[in-house]
């Protein structure tokens, strides 16, 4: 691997996290791209233009076993990681609010994901940032998780 800034992204499958993915590939980042949707077609396609600086990786945040077979297959290939960057999220498919009735599985499903799935990710990836000049770690998290906008009412 060449000695250029190394990055993980997560959720780098389609929005903001395939958005950074370019981003970084543009300023001449290597991007370990973590992958949770099968095969999909825009990762692919930036897969095709940039094999040597795009390496895909699947990778589901909720899984401790997949998290641990995602940094093994990046210090497969590197010895250090310069950023991590958390950005895999989901959210409920129905527009709840707290004051209606929650169905806690989806809720313990989307907490997984979102607060301890990055938890997993840095604990996983600590020694490959040791090892990095950059020694950074990027948590993106969206107003849409926030209850305070519900509790003004």
């Amino acid at each position: 691997m060449s000695r250029s800034r190394i990055a993980v992204v997560t959720g780098a499958d389609r929005g903001l996290g395939l958005g950074i993915t370019k981003r970084l590939l543009e300023l001449g980042w290597d991007v370990f791209a973590g992958s949770y949707l099968a095969d999909w077609p825009e990762l692919t396609e930036l897969r095709q233009k940039e094999p040597e600086r795009l390496h895909v990786i699947p990778l589901d945040v909720s899984s401790d076993e997949s998290v641990k077979a995602a940094s093994r297959a990046v210090e497969g290939k590197t010895d250090r990681v310069d950023v991590l960057i958390n950005n895999a999220g989901i959210a409920t498919r129905y527009p709840r609010t707290i004051h209606e009735e929650q169905v806690e599985e989806e809720l313990l499903r989307i907490y997984n994901v979102n607060a301890v799935g990055p938890m997993r990710m840095a604990q996983a990836f600590v020694p490959l940032l040791r090892a990095g000049s950059g020694k950074r770690m990027c948590f993106v998290s969206s107003e849409a998780g926030s209850h305070q906008p519900q509790l003004s009412r």
